[in-house]
This record gives C-alpha cells, sequence and structure tokens, in this order.
C-alpha cells in the first residue's frame, strides 16, 4: 500500500494538477500565507459544482399515456423536486404534449429532444416544433438506428437513413441556435460504418451499459485497437472517436436494471443502484462526458427496473441519492471562476476515487469513494467493500467543517467537525463522502449559512 501519493488523472483522477507557485498560491489564499505546509502540497485545480450538477440529466417519455407518465403532475413535481436541469425525450411533433414541455422550461427543466426518421420531414417542421415546445436547449439524430428494425430497417439501412439525416438536423440546430447531438449505435461496427461527421454535429452520442457491474469496470469482451474491452467505459469513448474524434461527447443513456431481489444475472439490488448511479455520473465527468442522461425517470410497468421511481411513482434508493447529491452540492446554475487548492489524500490503495468541486460561496466539495465491486452480477452475491482510512491534508488557513456520509438506502448524514482541522482522517468505502472545504476567514459566515443546514432526503 503506497500511504503518501498523489493520484494523477486516470481511471478515476478528477481535475489537474494547476501550475501555481507558492505566491500564486498565497495571493489566492491570504489566510494561510505564512503556514508551513503550503510549499509541501500539490495543488488541484477544481471545477464548479454548478457545471457538475448542470452535466446530469434523466430519460423521460412524456408521450408514453399507457405508462405512469399519464400521471403527469406527480411527474412533473418528482422532476421538480430530483433537481435535475435536463431531461431527454422525444421531440413533441404533435401539439398533445407540448404543455408539458412548456411546465419543464418553466421550472428550469430543458430537453435534449430527439428527432425520428419519420418525423424529420423538413428543416422548417422541425424549427417550428422546437419553438412551439420552448424547452428544448439541444436537438438530437435519431436513436439507435443500427438495431432491429429501427430507422426502417435498422443494420446498413437505419445506419444510412440517420445520417443521411444529419445535414437537415444541423440546419434546424443553426436556425434555433442550439447544439446537434450525433446518432447513437449499439456497436463499434455501426460508428465505423456512419463514417466522419463532425461537419454536422457539436456532440457525439453514446449509450453505455454496465450489464450490472461497477461503473469502473475494465469490460467483458474484445478489445478495440486502444486495448479497451466491450462494456467499459473507455471502449465507448473510443468509438465516439470514431465519427468525431474534434467533438465532445453525450451520453443520452446509461443506466441499470434493479430490484429488490435481482431476478436474474444483470441485475442488481436497489442499494447497489444507488451507489453506481452517483459513481456513473462522477466517473463520466471525471472522463470529460459533458452531459449524462439515466435511465430513466420511472419504471413504465412492473417488474422492469430502470426507474428511479418505482412504477408507483414511489421513491427507490437511486432517486433519493441523487437528490441528496445535487442537495449537498447546490443547485445553483450561477457561473463563477474556481481556484486550485492545495490538497493531499494520504492512504488507500488504487481505488480510491475522487472529484473536486467548488461551491458559488468559495467552499469546496472533495467527494471520495472506493471504486470496488459491491456485487458480483453473475453470481447474483454481495461483496463486502471494507473501509479505507483516508487522510486529507489542507494548506493551513483551510480546513474540514462538515463530511456527508452517503447510506444504503440513498440517505445521507451530515457530520459536522468542529474546529474545522486542516487535517482530518476519513473512512472511505464504495458509497460517497462528501468533505465540505472552508477557508478559517469564512467558516462562520458558511457554517452558519443556509447550505450547510439544508435538510437532506431520507
Amino acid at each position: 500500500m503506497n500511504t503518501n501519493r498523489w493520484r494523477f488523472p486516470g481511471s478515476c483522477a478528477a481535475g489537474f494538477f494547476a501550475a501555481a507557485s507558492a505566491s500564486a498560491i498565497m495571493a489566492l489564499f491570504p489566510a494561510f500565507a505564512s503556514g508551513e505546509t503550503t510549499h509541501a502540497l500539490p495543488v488541484e485545480s477544481a471545477r464548479p459544482a454548478a457545471a457538475f450538477v448542470d452535466s446530469i440529466g434523466v430519460q423521460t417519455h412524456i408521450s408514453y399515456i399507457d405508462t405512469p407518465y399519464a400521471q403527469w403532475d406527480q411527474v412533473r413535481k418528482e422532476l421538480v423536486r430530483l433537481g435535475i436541469h435536463h431531461v431527454r425525450d422525444a421531440l413533441p411533433m404533435s401539439s398533445t404534449f407540448v404543455a408539458n414541455h412548456r411546465q419543464l422550461a418553466e421550472a428550469g427543466i430543458h430537453c435534449t429532444c430527439g428527432v425520428r426518421v419519420d418525423d424529420a420531414r423538413s428543416e422548417e417542421g422541425i424549427v417550428r416544433a422546437v419553438r412551439t415546445a420552448e424547452d428544448v436547449d439541444a436537438l438530437e439524430a435519431p436513436n439507435e438506428c443500427d438495431a432491429g428494425t429501427n430507422c426502417g430497417g435498422g443494420g446498413a439501412r437505419g445506419i444510412a437513413r440517420a445520417t443521411s439525416l444529419l445535414p437537415l438536423l444541423a440546419g434546424a440546430a443553426h436556425q434555433l441556435n442550439v447544439p446537434l447531438v450525433g446518432p447513437s449505435f449499439t456497436t463499434a461496427e455501426a460508428y465505423a460504418s456512419a463514417g466522419p461527421i463532425s461537419q454536422w454535429v457539436n456532440f457525439n452520442n453514446l449509450h453505455v451499459y454496465f450489464g450490472g457491474r461497477e461503473p469502473e469496470t475494465e469490460g467483458w469482451g474484445g478489445g478495440d485497437r486502444q486495448g479497451h474491452r466491450y462494456g467499459s467505459l473507455d471502449w465507448w469513448v473510443d468509438q465516439s472517436k470514431v465519427n468525431a474524434p474534434d467533438r465532445p461527447t453525450f451520453i443520452t443513456e446509461t443506466g441499470y436494471e434493479a430490484f429488490d431481489a435481482p431476478p436474474r444475472p444483470g441485475t442488481i439490488p436497489l442499494d447497489i443502484e444507488a451507489t453506481y448511479v452517483l459513481r456513473t455520473l462522477l466517473l463520466a465527468w471525471n472522463r470529460g462526458i459533458s452531459r449524462t442522461f439515466i435511465y430513466e425517470l420511472l419504471d413504465e410497468f412492473p417488474g422492469s427496473g430502470y426507474g428511479l421511481l418505482r412504477h408507483d411513482l414511489s421513491e427507490k434508493p437511486a432517486y433519493t441519492a441523487l437528490r441528496n447529491l445535487i442537495l449537498v452540492l447546490g443547485n445553483s446554475t450561477a457561473g463563477y471562476s474556481s481556484h486550485p487548492l492545495p490538497l493531499n489524500l494520504l492512504g488507500g490503495d488504487s481505488s480510491l476515487c475522487h472529484t473536486l468541486l467548488q461551491e458559488a460561496d468559495g467552499s469546496y466539495s472533495l467527494i471520495l469513494w472506493l471504486e470496488k465491486t459491491g456485487y458480483d452480477t453473475v453470481s447474483q452475491r454481495r461483496i463486502q467493500v471494507p473501509s479505507e482510512s483516508i487522510r486529507i491534508q489542507l494548506a493551513s488557513g483551510l480546513g474540514v467543517d462538515g463530511v456527508v456520509l452517503f447510506k444504503e438506502d440513498g440517505s445521507a448524514s451530515r457530520r459536522v467537525v468542529p474546529a474545522i482541522p486542516s487535517t482530518l482522517t476519513v473512512n472511505v468505502n464504495d458509497r460517497l463522502s462528501v468533505v465540505h472545504i472552508v477557508s478559517h476567514a469564512k467558516a462562520s459566515l458558511i457554517s452558519h449559512g443556509s447550505r450547510r443546514n439544508q435538510r437532506l432526503s431520507s
């Protein structure tokens, strides 16, 4: 075990070292200008917490009126309560569902809306539909046209139909001043067949499912040219680079099929889903994915397991956990500049992952977890993940004033840390621990603020 190692960007690492001199660091944090430990600590750049929250989306199917989506008032309330800013759905070509989309827009929730092949009749028709809906902030090319009989035939025919629509969709997106997300496919062969599309799209598009395995899985199939195995996030990212290597990426579908009692391999228990969903979002963020949509908001039929909500619209642990993470980080869309943080993590092994975010008030949230398997989805047995003691070292003038620990049921408990120490040991396991870091100069102000006293969901 390496007990004195900084984790460089890699499979789990977030952020990057800032090339900051000691004098530059002291200019940023004058409160610890005289501290003796400043020069010894690595400096990591934080990214805005609001930007991470804004990267989170959820799949919905508003037009599926033979499912609980027909209970629109309750569905809308659950979306608002969850705290997200983005859903993924189909463009409402019919006026029947326009009112629902407009209500989302009023609530500050926007749609990455897909266009079906048969609905893409004209550029102007798409523009009119988007302007009528009011909530669309991105267009998406047709969905999984290589699969089955999708898009008029699947396979090569479906892929050709999807790619042939890109000039029309790009024209509509340009008129609307919204980005175009490329087509999603299910195989490496489909991405290769689609060919170069950078001239039309603003974002690549991936559907990433881990087959019930942990988000950092190394995969289980054959490797690609980069040596990444099928099923891993790296393998999927490699596919996106085939079509548009110079474009960033959306994951428009990812998620887990979860049940109280998993009925078959590939499915997982609800408490494991609560852990894996949060780690999926953080892993994607750490890898530079621009937006990640969880599939999906609710179980459309009894016995389906992908929803964050059950068929009766009651919360699953994954919904509770996601809502709590957003509450902990603050659901603000305000822009601000983030600053590097002198920080060292001691202890743990290569499974220790972290994400460093900065709040609008200048405080930091250091999210820690062990990227380990909590459930063997093949043998369908639980795996106990022992905690590891991680020592956090900060420069003098900075300290930890609280730690939020996530539980198996998705709830979270906040522990206030008295005296706001610059060095603290935290026991970390496969569930998230969120360490709140403040400057001593602002500690009294922040500790009495609404964020620290905000009630978490149980």
